[in-house]
């Protein structure tokens, strides 16, 4: 198992690169849109809980940093998008908020 490789996705250099203030309106939106709040849970507990069986190992840590989760930093920012404005807690269906298809 590869730990700490900080191997994230890179981008499609074949598509032209959109600005910054673009991406960030598009996740502003995106964090506005109905049960988001729901989302940043499931990002919560996918990233940062430690499964382990009767003790946690070193195994059982490394997989918080294969470079795959996002970093508290990027939660945060995710949240302060999502505090804007009025919250709406409204549920989706799990395919919606995990963003998996489950057929």
């Amino acid at each position: 198992m590869k730990v700490g490789n900080n191997d994230r996705r890179k981008p499609d250099t074949a598509s032209p690169q959109r600005e910054e203030a673009v991406i960030f309106a598009d996740l502003a939106a995106l964090c506005a849109s109905p049960g988001f709040a729901h989302a940043i849970a499931y990002f919560c507990h996918r990233d940062n809980l430690i499964r382990f069986q009767s003790e946690v190992t070193t195994y059982d840590l490394a997989r918080l940093h294969t470079g795959e989760q996002l970093t508290h930093t990027e939660i945060s920012t995710l949240i302060g998008l999502l505090s804007r404005q009025s919250i709406d807690y409204a549920l989706q269906p799990l395919a919606v908020t995990q963003g998996v298809d489950f057929h």
